[in-house]
């Protein structure tokens, strides 16, 4: 609350009056003699008790009206209107208190004039009287008009407001002030089916993924990984995924590739030739299984129809087999063997048109190598020529030339 020159000038007055009052009362008084009596020390305690009193009072009565001024100057500090009579309260309530005081001053002096025991006014008692209540006056106006010393300003009220560097002064603040505004981070985008986030909520909330036959597009990260390598092994019991399972806790037996070997042997021999009605696994490999008894004519259609039958036979899980019964299991071998029957035949087929065409090719290449040849000697054979031609005409020409400079130095 801004201090006013009205307020400034009061105080002035209040101070004036006050140490004009102590000149008055330090004339009237007369130099007394030291006085050790009874009756004497009972009148002094006395009228020591009733200033105290006094005092009590008044500064009971200062709260008070203290108490009032702050909570009318709190609610309406920014209304000058009250700020005004808030002023003009104060200066009322100065104005009694001197007059009070000069009234018991005077009382004071005529009690002290009619005693016998002459005036007590200079005793040191009535000075640290004087001063409590000169502070306590002073202190009331200070709280009342919210300023230390009167020329002072008064002080804003910044309860309310805050500075940057007063929120961030702890570490965790200012770390995230730093990362936000600072650094500038761009944020990378989570991918929702590799996250540890996808993870954790369906671990928690005990949900396993319906239709998703393939966990590669669910795996955690490294470290949780490791801390949860058991249970995701286990979060769908009816889904067997080998990718997810190491090597040296599963004792899988290696392939047997024997077979597959003779039977590229025998695709690449030259010697070996198949043909359309052949069966090379049971002739040449001796295995026991019923070939396809199809006739001639048919034999292209049976061919394209294993063929296409082959990706079906492949797929299929050795669960489902397990399922199958032993008849069953001899048609799927039979379907095996003699789709490996038409493979080798059709394998071989394609390796004979290879050999052909790479053989045409070679052809090609040296008939377009001979040709160029050819071309570059006849071009080689027609620049001699043309040089040969050239230099006869030079020649010529050179001959007539001496032979016509001869005849007419001769003649002439």
């Amino acid at each position: 609350m801004p201090v006013t020159n009205d307020a400034v000038k009061k105080i002035e007055e209040d101070l004036n009056s006050q140490k004009q009052l102590e000149l008055n009362v330090e004339a009237s008084q007369a130099p007394l003699k030291d006085i050790h009596t009874k009756d004497s020390k009972e009148y002094i305690q006395r009228k020591r008790n009733e200033k105290l009193n006094e005092i009590s009072t008044s500064q009971t009565d200062l709260n008070e009206n203290l108490d009032i001024k702050t909570k009318n100057v709190t609610t309406n500090q920014e209304s000058s209107e009250s700020i005004k009579s808030d002023r003009n309260d104060e200066k009322s309530i100065t104005d009694e208190k001197s007059t009070t005081d000069e009234k018991s001053t005077n009382d004071e002096d005529d009690s002290d004039s009619s005693d016998d025991f002459g005036n007590f006014s200079d005793a040191s008692f009535e000075d640290e009287e004087l001063e409590n209540e000169e502070n306590s006056a002073l202190s009331f106006i200070d709280h009342l008009l919210n300023i230390p010393v009167p020329n002072s300003t008064a002080e804003k009220d910044t309860s309310n407001q805050y500075h940057l560097n007063q929120l961030i002064q702890e570490d965790r603040p200012a770390v995230i002030y730093e990362q936000l505004v600072r650094y500038q981070s761009v944020l990378q985008p989570i991918i929702w089916n590799r996250s540890d986030l996808k993870y954790s909520l369906l671990h928690k909330l005990r949900i396993t993924e319906h239709g998703n036959t393939n966990h590669g597009d669910f795996v955690p990260s490294n470290n949780y990984n490791n801390r949860n390598q058991h249970h995701f092994r286990h979060l769908n019991n009816n889904i067997i995924n080998t990718d997810s399972f190491d090597s040296d806790q599963i004792d899988i037996p290696p392939l047997d590739d024997r077979l597959f070997t003779k039977i590229l042997g025998m695709v690449n021999s030259e010697s070996a030739r198949l043909h359309a009605d052949s069966h090379p696994l049971r002739e040449t490999f001796k295995l026991k299984y019923v070939p396809s008894l199809t006739p001639i004519e048919l034999q292209n259609e049976r061919a394209h129809e294993q063929e296409t039958k082959i990706p079906s036979l492949i797929s299929k899980d050795s669960n489902d087999l397990e399922l199958l019964t032993e008849q069953q299991l001899r048609a799927y071998h039979d379907e095996l063997c003699n789709a490996i029957d038409t493979l080798c035949i059709k394998l071989q087929e394609l390796n004979g048109e290879q050999a052909v065409l790479t053989a045409d090719k070679l052809t090609y290449e040296n008939v377009i190598t001979n040709l160029s040849g050819h071309t570059q000697r006849l071009y080689r054979d027609e620049v001699e020529n043309y040089n040969k031609k050239r230099e006869n005409q030079n020649r010529k020409r050179k001959i007539d030339l001496v032979g016509l400079v001869y005849n007419i130095s001769y003649f002439s």
